[in-house]
Formats: structure tokens, sequence, C-alpha cells
């Protein structure tokens, strides 16, 4: 159970990130937004991971994996409902870009993290070769997937919630993962 966890949360997650980082840009030009705005706030991106990667190892180095998964599996979730909700207006894409940022920098550590220490150490090359194979499969297919709702759905509100809705899974394998791997530490 916890590696189908780690499974549906990677997959999930990757699915998610890479839909935002394709439809970005095209989403919020449909809504008219300026192309100044829209870039400045999908820089912040790279900065904000970053910053988050150093936060982690110099604040967060003895914070345990399971903590800092909390937090960062509703950063997604968090930034994707600030797009839905708020207008799109500058403030609100830096808002998103510093969730967005900080969720997907910590996420890409503990990706390397938790399988090695939820599942040990014994065949992590074979258990991250498992956990990456529906992982990129995710990534590549997200950008159609994403393209062929918008067009169903001519409204880029829905793709907004289909991302969401995508995220929430992401949450939920990790809390699976989490809720196994207390179960099985007790057992």
């Amino acid at each position: 159970p916890v590696f189908w966890g780690l499974v549906l949360w990677y997959t999930s997650y990757s699915l998610t990130a890479s839909s935002i980082i394709f439809q970005f840009v095209p989403l919020l030009r449909v809504q008219d937004v300026p192309n100044r705005d829209i870039y400045l706030a999908f820089a912040l991106v790279g900065p904000v991971q970053v910053g988050a990667r150093i936060l982690v190892v110099t604040l967060g180095r003895g914070a345990s994996t399971a903590r800092l998964g909390a937090v960062t599996t509703l950063l997604v979730p968090l930034a994707l409902l600030v797009m839905i909700l708020a207008p799109p207006v500058l403030g609100t894409l830096c808002v998103f870009s510093a969730l967005f940022g900080a969720g997907h920098g910590v996420t890409t550590i503990l990706r390397g993290t938790a399988p090695a220490e939820w599942l040990g150490r014994a065949h992590y090359a074979r258990t991250m070769g498992a956990i990456a194979l529906p992982m990129m499969f995710a990534m590549a297919i997200a950008p159609l997937w994403t393209a062929t709702v918008w067009t169903a759905s001519e409204d880029p509100t829905v793709v907004w919630l289909v991302i969401l809705a995508g995220s929430l899974l992401g949450t939920a394998g990790y809390w699976l993962a989490v809720s196994a791997r207390r179960r099985t530490r007790a057992a």
C-alpha cells in the first residue's frame, strides 16, 4: 500500500505539474491577461522552487518526510484554487507562482527521499524505476489531456478544475502512503 500510495502521489503530481507548465500561458492569454504579467508570474516559479529547496535543506533539515509532504501536497491545490477563485491579475498570478513553485520545489526532493525512507534502500533503483514509468507517461499525456478538456469545454476554468482534481488525487495518494506506513510501523 505504501508503494501504491507513492505511485498515485507522484503520477498525479507529474500530471498536474506538466499540465500547469504547458497550459499556464495559453489559459491566461485566452483570459486577456497581459503577456508581461504572464511571463513575470511564470518566471517567478523557478526562483521560488530554489528558495523552497534551500529552506528545506537549512531550516527544515530536522523535518520528517511525512511532515514536509503534508505541507507540500497542499501547496499546489491551494495554488490552483487561487487560479480558479481569484481574478487573473498580477498579484493573483504571483501568489499562484509562489505556492506552485514552493510545492514543486520541495516535491522534487521528496520524490527521491520518500521511497528510500518508506520502502527501504535494498531495491531503491528498481522501486524508483517502477514509480517513474507511470510518472513519465503522465507527464507525456498531460498537454494532450488538458488540451482535450479545454477543446471539449471551451472554458479555461474547467481546465483549472480538472487539474485541481488531479492534484487532489495526488494528495490522496500521499495520505494513503503515510497511513499505510504508519499501520506497517505499528504492526
